[in-house]
């Protein structure tokens, strides 16, 4: 027996071989045709690689209608993936081939860039008592409006119109005079 067989199938027939004890044997199965259409948002992708992959591995590119028909083996599975550009686009697993004329519509995802802007408000710090209140202090602001800023020198401009409190004493005497005859 030949160890090495050449494989003479129909041409309605795919070859699948295999390699058993370091001999290659050569089965020849009903082959069906599998036409691949790939869509991006219902539009046709064209020169995409379509790679089908299961008893046989068959691949083709896709024309301007996004369609490639590529010969497999009836009966079996196969997995079918697409590249665009050299990039991995999208795997269907295990679709079933039948007798005859099998379609497929692979949809390719769209590749979208995502960009995120990040606005940054700065707000400026109080610097009037108004704006602060009396009594309060934050190492953070531009000026001062508690009791010890008029020693720091960090008043703000209003601290002493807002927050100081004046108080008058009055002193009122009274001087008796008495006189004697």
């Amino acid at each position: 027996s030949n160890c090495n067989e050449t494989c003479m199938c129909k041409p309605t027939a795919v070859e699948i071989v295999r390699v058993v004890g370091g001999c290659r044997r050569c089965t020849c199965v009903r082959g069906a045709t599998l036409v691949i259409t790939v869509e991006r948002s219902l539009n046709p992708v064209e020169n995409a690689t379509v790679v089908a992959s299961g008893v046989t591995t068959v691949s083709g590119v896709t024309d301007a209608n996004g369609t490639v028909t590529l010969f497999v083996a009836a009966g079996q599975t196969y997995d079918i993936t697409v590249f665009e550009n050299g990039t991995l686009r999208q795997t269907v697993q295990d679709v079933p081939i039948g007798l005859g004329a099998n379609e497929v519509v692979v949809l390719a995802p769209i590749t979208t860039t995502t960009t995120t802007t990040t606005i940054t408000t700065t707000t400026a710090a109080p610097n009037t008592c108004a704006e602060i209140g009396c009594g309060v202090y934050d190492a953070g602001n531009a000026c001062q409006c508690d009791s010890v800023c008029s020693i720091a020198a960090d008043c703000c401009a209003d601290y002493a119109s807002l927050c100081v409190t004046t108080t008058m004493t009055t002193t009122t005497s009274t001087t008796t005079t008495t006189t004697t005859t």
